[in-house]
């Protein structure tokens, strides 16, 4: 999105928000509000993270309360899903380690209450399926994360 170097950064994110759905327009898409989420990412030293670059001096977080599309409003999160992945405002990732562990130990759970109608190999096959794969799944992302956070899982 073209923005101009004099706007507020309100006036810049109300601006791309726009194009996008301009974008999506000609595309024959359709931005969906109640299912578009919006996150600031900044480091965890920030206590409000900015957004739109270091020039800036508006801290959107902490002032938008929310970004009004053409159909309603965006308001932003602590916390964002994309393709099951839970990023949260300062990448720690935490949440996304958290929601693994559930997600396994429930699976586990479920498995111990069939287990002696299953063979040994049945067993396996299983928790390679649904503990194994869950834990393989995007964990690229997960480098760089604190051991104690690896360690949880």
């Amino acid at each position: 999105a073209v923005v101009s170097t004099q706007s507020t950064g309100e006036e810049k994110l109300k601006q791309c928000f726009a194009h996008i759905e301009s974008w999506m327009a000609s595309s024959f898409l359709k931005l969906n509000p109640s299912k578009t989420e919006l996150l600031f990412i900044s480091h965890k030293s920030d206590s409000t993270p900015n957004p739109v670059g270091p020039k800036c001096s508006l801290q959107l977080s902490r002032t938008i309360k929310a970004v009004p599309t053409t159909a309603a409003q965006i308001v932003p999160k602590n916390v964002a899903k994309n393709l099951g992945v839970i990023f949260d405002e300062n990448l720690t990732m935490i949440p996304n380690v958290s929601k693994i562990i559930r997600e396994c130990n429930f699976k586990l759970v479920s498995l111990r209450r069939i287990g002696n109608k299953l063979t040994k190999e049945q067993k396996i096959q299983l928790v390679h399926t649904l503990i194994h794969s869950r834990l393989d799944y995007c964990n690229g992302l997960l480098t760089g994360l604190k051991k104690k956070e690896i360690v949880r899982l």
